[in-house]
């Protein structure tokens, strides 16, 4: 949770509060700046296939204080950028490591090795942390930006990544003789838990890549993640710049990107928690159907639209991610 909360520095939502000013500043275009974002983020996806395995086999406690370092020296290296080039060389790779590094395959695939019954709520607490931080840093951004400048928003400190990382985290638990949410194979239940998911929890097979490739279900939930995020993926990065074109002040601007993030979390929390009770696949349907409030943006005049806007996109379109992390885990 504390990888999330601060690899979200370089997410979508935190960079929608400098794209103006690094625009206003340097002279470049916003489609210059934004193209950046959009090659990190497929950076990311594209060598999540190949450092898949590796997560696997390294674990997050190397890999976590590893991409902290990494991504906290190249978003120094952003705030230091005067030419697109370079904005481009430590931009780029920072967004493409923290997409796999610190909130994306590793952490997921730590919760996913190390619990089975609570993993949907666990699953939800870890995707509450990118925007919650969001929702923080965006503040942070805005006052840096109105008092320091865009640059001084990249100096972030990013040892609360790396020390607990190192200390605290491991592969999975039967490196230390134990089982997926503590449940013994020999234990009775609680009466909480139907004793079947009890072995479920300590039975539960491995698929690999190969054969989970070979499913229609796979397919499936590749596609529909990816239709998805066509539809609402760019929205949040540009929201800032949107919002201050229609006539909102900066600082309004700002605090309704906040509540967005802030709506993503909640979101997070509550889809992980209800896929518990109520089949993900459903929770996942109405969530993309609810995200169709996009088309507030057409109508957002003043402050009232603008945070009636963010709190619907943020519940669904960026709350609901963790869905996509619980069905894949399944």
């Amino acid at each position: 949770m504390l990888a999330g909360f601060f690899s979200a520095g370089v997410s979508n939502i935190t960079m929608a509060v400098v794209l103006k000013p690094i625009s206003d500043e340097l002279g470049w275009s916003r489609a210059l700046t934004a193209a950046a974002v959009t090659a990190g983020a497929i950076s990311g996806g594209g060598l999540a296939p190949f450092f898949g395995p590796i997560a696997d086999r390294l674990g997050p406690r190397l890999l976590l204080p590893a991409g902290g370092t990494l991504v906290g020296l190249l978003a120094i290296g952003v705030g230091l950028s005067t030419e697109p080039w370079q904005f481009y060389a430590t931009f780029v790779p920072a967004r493409a490591l923290t997409e796999f590094l610190l909130c994306g395959i590793v952490p997921f695939t730590a919760v996913a090795n190390w619990f089975y019954i609570k993993r949907p709520r666990a699953m939800g607490l870890v995707a509450m942390s990118v925007p919650l931080g969001a929702s923080a840093l965006s503040l942070v951004y805005q006052f840096f930006v109105a008092h320091y400048g865009w640059r001084s928003a990249f100096l972030a400190l990013w040892i609360l990544v790396v020390i607990p990382g190192a200390i605290f985290l491991r592969r999975q638990p039967e490196d230390l003789g134990l089982t997926p949410d503590g449940v013994s194979a020999t234990r009775q239940s609680d009466g909480l838990l139907p004793h079947r998911e009890e072995e479920k929890a300590v039975s539960e097979g491995s698929w690999s890549r190969g054969d989970a490739m070979r499913t229609n279900t796979f397919w499936l939930l590749v596609a529909s993640t990816f239709l998805a995020s066509l539809g609402t993926g760019g929205i949040a990065f540009h929201t800032v710049a949107y919002f201050t074109d229609n006539t909102i002040t900066p600082g309004i601007a700002a605090g309704a990107l906040s509540v967005m993030a802030l709506a993503g979390a909640m979101g997070n929390g509550l889809w992980g928690a209800l896929a518990e009770r109520i089949h993900p696949r459903l929770l996942s349907v109405a969530t993309m159907v609810i995200s169709a409030a996009v088309v507030l943006l057409a109508q957002v005049k003043g402050p009232f639209t603008a945070y009636v806007f963010a709190v619907l996109f943020g519940l669904n379109a960026r709350g609901a991610g963790v869905l996509t992390q619980i069905l894949l885990a399944r």
